[in-house]
Formats: structure tokens, C-alpha cells, sequence
């Protein structure tokens, strides 16, 4: 987690459409709780992991969602919760860029049967110095947070102004490494927006039911959304790597798009 925030040091450079960006550099200190299932190397990695995530938080003024704070709250846990750690991380980085990291300091500290490594890292992050359109928004929410195989997925959007919407689904337990855009669709065709809708929309008369995968050991598995509105026609592709996604997003000028991200949870 994060203790410290320090600034070092700031500067200027000018991209494309004159966007500003700032390049800042700062101080963190991360920590993991582990038992004696996981190693040393691992715990310690993780806490570097935790203290980038709690940096882009910062930098970027991303906040969990409370489905994100309930599905990765682990911190004294025993269990290898390395996933939910790594996968909180990846999902902070959407819309967020470090440059580099580099590693002042490690320490491995005995909590009665646990064991803590506590690291401290010196981030490198570009910031862009646009900001969002306030004007330019919208709201959305999940019928539940918590479903069950089969059960439906309904999804309400409320655009405060006309929009043009896509939906990605990332499934990290399946693939990590691959966004699938879920809307538009074959059946669900029109991304514009204008007033309030719920997806899939009544008049494609189709569903979305939420499957656990069969390839999974574990009795949950939790799945990400991501809700990006623009201003703009972007002709998003059907999928993306992660690396891809991020960087076709951050093409996007800043006042003219808004991301949202939730989490909901499949129990087996």
C-alpha cells in the first residue's frame, strides 16, 4: 500500500494536437502479506505490483470502484491472491501510462505466522495535462454485482450528452492479455446515444447470459467492464491485447472521451 508521495521533480513536452503532458517522478512504498505458501521473490514482486497500482491512483486520480474494493480487499489474507493484485493493477493502467520504475529499497518483516515484504520504488508516469470534458459524461449501472452461471447481464447506461458508446469485456482469469469489445454487436448495432438505454437493447429481443468458464478451478471468477464514450466515430476493433487497448484509447484526446470501469463476480 501506499505510505509515501513524494514529488521529485516535473517537465514539460509537447505531443501531437499540442497536448501537454507531465512527466512526473515520484516516491512510493508498496507491501504484500504472505504465508508460507508463497515465496519470498513472489511476495516481494507483488508489493511492487501494489505500490505502481497505488501510484497510478494517484497520478491519475483513479479510484476503485466498491466491486473492486470487495473482490481484491486481501491485504493480511494467507491465500495466494496474486491474481487479484496483478489483475487490479493491469485494470489501473487503462487510460494511464508509467514510463519506468526503478527499486530504492526491499524488506522482508515477520508478522507473528506471516511474513510482509515492504518495498520502495521511484515511478516515472506521463500525465496528460488535458482534462476531461465536464459536460461530456455518463452513468452507468449493472442489474447485480453477483450473479450465478446463467443468469442475465443488464446494463443501464444514462448519457448526459449524445455519445457514441462501446462496451469491452476482459475476462483476466481466462485470458489476461486479450479486450473483446461485447458492444456494439451483430445484434445491438447503434453505439450512438442519445437518451437512456439498457443494453442489450429491448428491441434486439437477445440476452446476455453470464457463463462460468468450464477451464476454471476456482468456485468465483471475477470480470471486467470497460465503457468508453466518445465524442467521435472511433472504429474500435473487435479485439485488442491489452498493450493494443491502451494504446488505441490514449489516441482519443482526453476532452473528448470518458472511461468507466466496473467489476462483477460469477459464482460457480
Amino acid at each position: 500500500m501506499l505510505k509515501t508521495f513524494k514529488l521529485l521533480s516535473t517537465a514539460l513536452i509537447f505531443l501531437p494536437f499540442f497536448v501537454c503532458a507531465e512527466i512526473i517522478e515520484l516516491k512510493t512504498t508498496g507491501k504484500f502479506t504472505y504465508g508460507p505458501d508463497t515465496s519470498e521473490r513472489k511476495a516481494c514482486k507483488l508489493a511492487e505490483v501494489r505500490a505502481k497500482s497505488e501510484a497510478i491512483q494517484k497520478i491519475y486520480g483513479e479510484k476503485f470502484t466498491s466491486v473492486q474494493q470487495v473482490s481484491c480487499k486481501e491485504v493480511n489474507s494467507e491465500e495466494d491472491n496474486s491474481n487479484c493484485v496483478y489483475h487490479s493493477y493491469m485494470m489501473n493502467t487503462v487510460d494511464g501510462e508509467i514510463l519506468s520504475s526503478k527499486l530504492i529499497s526491499e524488506e522482508v518483516l515477520s508478522i507473528g505466522r506471516l511474513s510482509q515484504c515492504i518495498v520502495e520504488l521511484v515511478i516515472t508516469a506521463k500525465k496528460d495535462l488535458e482534462k476531461n470534458d465536464p459536460g461530456f459524461d455518463f452513468q452507468v449501472e449493472l442489474n447485480k454485482t453477483l450473479f450465478r452461471s446463467q443468469e442475465k447481464l443488464k446494463i443501464s447506461i444514462n448519457p448526459s450528452a449524445k455519445m457514441y458508446l462501446s462496451i469491452f469485456a476482459w475476462y483476466p482469469q481466462v485470458d489476461e492479455e486479450k479486450i473483446t469489445r461485447i458492444f456494439p454487436n451483430k445484434w445491438d448495432g447503434d453505439k450512438y446515444l442519445k437518451d437512456s438505454v439498457q443494453i442489450p437493447l429491448e428491441s434486439s429481443n437477445e440476452e446476455m447470459t453470464l457463463v462460468f468458464p468450464d477451464e476454471i478451478e476456482y468456485t468465483t471468477v471475477d470480470e471486467h467492464l470497460i465503457f468508453v464514450a466518445t465524442k467521435n466515430n472511433v472504429g474500435w476493433l473487435k479485439e485488442y491485447t491489452f498493450k493494443d487497448f491502451n494504446s488505441r484509447l490514449s489516441e482519443v484526446r482526453k476532452p473528448d472521451k470518458r472511461v468507466r470501469k466496473l467489476i462483477y463476480r460469477i459464482i460457480k
